[in-house]
């Protein structure tokens, strides 16, 4: 990190690198890695990947600003009973709703929470199933759609699909930008430490 100047932080750039993206080359950047994000609880931002489409950080998932919109997996028996997919029914509960919204594998369940949404990825048939690659993006065809449809511009998440799910950082990540590609909307994805062989996400806790 740059020293401190007069009493006063220098100013840090809010993006570290592009990945994935059409230009020929990202901007050169000063010989600070990893930058910090400015945001009103500060986490490290690790790469832009694609056109600005998913920007992933590390932090914490529920440090996100209030008026970012949440997506994690669930199964569709809605147990919500292990890693984020508990912190979620810890912090937001109404199981009963997402159960009363009978959505099928590949579908997403949705909670209004003040002035966001809470967007339940219905991606396995039990909690102890593992999903595939291909009822993830039918669920995050489904998320595009639902996000356009109530002009969100922000949607928060862990590494969906990954640690106790199964499924690659690396398919999922290729998922995410194939999906919301030409999407106004921009995806911030969390991990509690980069340092870990790749990532130790939120959702590396889940089921």
């Amino acid at each position: 990190m740059p020293e401190q100047e007069s009493g006063k932080d220098k100013e840090v750039p809010e993006v570290i690198v592009k990945l994935g993206c059409r230009h020929p080359r990202p901007p050169e950047l000063p010989g600070h890695t990893p930058l910090v994000v400015s945001h009103a609880t500060q986490f490290q931002m690790l790469a832009i990947v694609g056109e600005d489409v998913v920007v992933e950080v590390v932090g914490d998932l529920f440090s996100a600003s209030p008026s970012t919109s949440l997506a994690h997996c669930i199964s569709r028996d809605c147990k919500l009973g292990k890693g984020v997919a508990k912190l979620f029914r810890h912090k937001f509960g109404r199981v009963a709703e997402l159960e009363e919204q009978h959505v099928p594998v590949g579908g997403v369940a949705v909670l209004r929470e003040g002035n966001r949404f809470i967007y339940n990825l219905v991606t396995k048939e039990k909690y102890y199933d593992k999903p595939s690659i291909h009822t993830l993006k039918a669920s995050l065809e489904e998320l595009r759609r639902k996000v356009e449809e109530s002009g969100v511009e922000r949607v928060a998440m862990p590494r969906i699909g990954c640690g106790l799910d199964k499924l690659r950082w690396e398919d999922v990540r290729k998922l995410l930008v194939e999906v919301f590609t030409g999407s106004s909307a921009t995806l911030e994805v969390f991990t509690l430490d980069a340092s870990a062989p790749g990532g130790q996400s939120c959702e590396g806790m889940s089921g």
